[in-house]
C-alpha cells in the first residue's frame, strides 16, 4: 500500500505541469488567424516540429492548444462528481436505511442514462458549451462513486477500530471523515475521479469529432483535429495516407484513455 500511494500525487503533479507545459507553448499562438496556406502539410521542421495541417496550421502548437478543450474542464468534472459523490456514499454507507435506499435510487436513475445520452439532454437545455458537457460527465460519475464510497464504509462500519473509536468518544464526523474517507476510500475516490476525467476527454472529443457539439474550429481540439483529416485530393500521397497530424492526435487520445489506476485501499 505504501508504495502505491504516491501514484495520486504523481497523477496530480503530471496534469499540472501538462497544463503549465500547454500555457507556455502557447504563448503568442492564435489559433484563429495562424493559418499558412502556403505551408499546408508541410513536413516537420523549424517553427513546426510536428508537422503543419492542411491550413498550414503548426501541429505542435494546436495540439498544446487543444490541451485547454479538455484538461480544466475534465479536472471540473471529477471534481464535481466528488463533491456529488462523495457525501452520498459516506452517508448512505455510514446511516443506511433512507441514506442507503435514496442512494440506491439515485444510482438506478443515473445509471440508465449512457454519459453520451445526458451529455447531450444537458446540451438542449443549457446550450453548447463545456458546462453542460462537465454536468454531464459528473452527473454520470455519481452513481458509480457514491456507491463504491458506500460499498467500503459499509463494510468498515462495524469493524473493530470503529467500534473502539466510539467506545473511546471519538467524534463520529472524525472517524468518518479521518479514518473511513481519508484512510480506506481516498484511493477508491482518486480512482473514480479518474475514470470520470478519462469519460470527459472521451466524450469531448468524440463530440467535436462529430461536430455540432464540443470545441469547434477554430479553436482547436483533439477532436476535431482528427475530423479536418478527411480525404484531400489536393494533399500529396504521403500526407493523405499518414498525415503527420492523425498521428499525434491519436497519440494523444491512446495516452488519455490510459486511465486505470491500482486502488491501494482494494481488499480494506
Amino acid at each position: 500500500m505504501s508504495r502505491r500511494a504516491p501514484v495520486g500525487a504523481w497523477v496530480l503533479a503530471a496534469g499540472a505541469a501538462l497544463l503549465l507545459g500547454a500555457w507556455v507553448a502557447t504563448l503568442g499562438h492564435d489559433p484563429v488567424r495562424d493559418v499558412a496556406p502556403a505551408l499546408r502539410h508541410a513536413a516537420p521542421g523549424a517553427g513546426a516540429l510536428l508537422g503543419r495541417d492542411g491550413l498550414g496550421r503548426p501541429v505542435g502548437l494546436r495540439l498544446a492548444a487543444a490541451t485547454h478543450a479538455v484538461l480544466l474542464p475534465g479536472l471540473g468534472a471529477a471534481l464535481l462528481c466528488g463533491l456529488l459523490g462523495v457525501p452520498l456514499g459516506l452517508a448512505g454507507g455510514w446511516w443506511g436505511g433512507l441514506a442507503a435506499r435514496g442512494l440506491g435510487l439515485l444510482r438506478d436513475s443515473l445509471s440508465a442514462l449512457p454519459d453520451l445520452v445526458l451529455a447531450l439532454l444537458l446540451v438542449l437545455v443549457l446550450g453548447d458549451g463545456a458546462l453542460a458537457l462537465v454536468l454531464g460527465v459528473a452527473l454520470a460519475g455519481v452513481p458509480g462513486l457514491a456507491g463504491a464510497v458506500a460499498d467500503r464504509v459499509a463494510r468498515l462500519r462495524h469493524a473493530d477500530f470503529v467500534e473502539a473509536s466510539l467506545l473511546h468518544g471519538v467524534p463520529t464526523h472524525r472517524i468518518i471523515l479521518r479514518h473511513l474517507l481519508w484512510g480506506a476510500c481516498r484511493g477508491l475516490v482518486l480512482r473514480q475521479a479518474l475514470v470520470v476525467f478519462g469519460a470527459f476527454v472521451v466524450l469531448e472529443t468524440s463530440l467535436a469529432y462529430l461536430g455540432g457539439v464540443g470545441t469547434q474550429e477554430p479553436l482547436p481540439s483533439w477532436g476535431n483535429m482528427l475530423a479536418s483529416l478527411g480525404p484531400d485530393p489536393r494533399a500529396p500521397a504521403v500526407a493523405r495516407l499518414a498525415p503527420v497530424a492523425a498521428l499525434w492526435a491519436v497519440l494523444a487520445l491512446v495516452g488519455a484513455a490510459l486511465r486505470r489506476v491500482p486502488d491501494p485501499g482494494a481488499g480494506a
